[in-house]
């Protein structure tokens, strides 16, 4: 695992922002299949690239890339899309419970590390820019 880009919480405010903007822009276009594919998979794939999850990211991307493109070319779904649903599901699951618990010890601490770094940053961005 990469070092964090970035605190939990910017990873996930990122990834809120991206996602309501896809969206919007799916909705605005009348596009929303395939493209609700892309709109999770491109900002889920970058929250786990700010949060130093290299590999979760291209598996990301490879998925939600993946099963866009076979929307594109109209590929039967009745099997495709469960069967690599499923393998992503498991995979998610295993990683989670069966990886070191050492790893999730480590990013908490990066995490409130980050956010004491955040909170230094708002706050002397406030006195040297004072509201009127």
């Amino acid at each position: 695992m990469a070092a964090p880009q970035t605190s939990k919480r910017r990873a996930e405010a990122t990834f809120t922002g991206l996602f309501l903007i896809t969206l919007a822009v799916l909705l605005i276009t009348n596009t929303i299949w395939p493209g609700i594919l892309l709109a999770v998979g491109i900002p889920m794939a970058l929250k786990q690239w700010m949060r130093g999850r290299v590999y979760d990211a291209f598996l990301s991307i490879v998925i939600f890339g993946g099963l866009f493109a076979l929307a594109i070319v109209n590929w039967d779904w009745s099997l495709v899309a469960p069967v690599v649903l499923t393998i992503a599901g498991i995979y998610i699951l295993f990683r989670e419970y069966f990886t070191s618990r050492q790893r999730v010890g480590m990013e908490e601490i990066e995490d409130v590390k980050q956010e004491i770094i955040d909170e230094n940053d708002e706050e002397q961005h406030r006195e040297t820019h004072p509201r009127r």
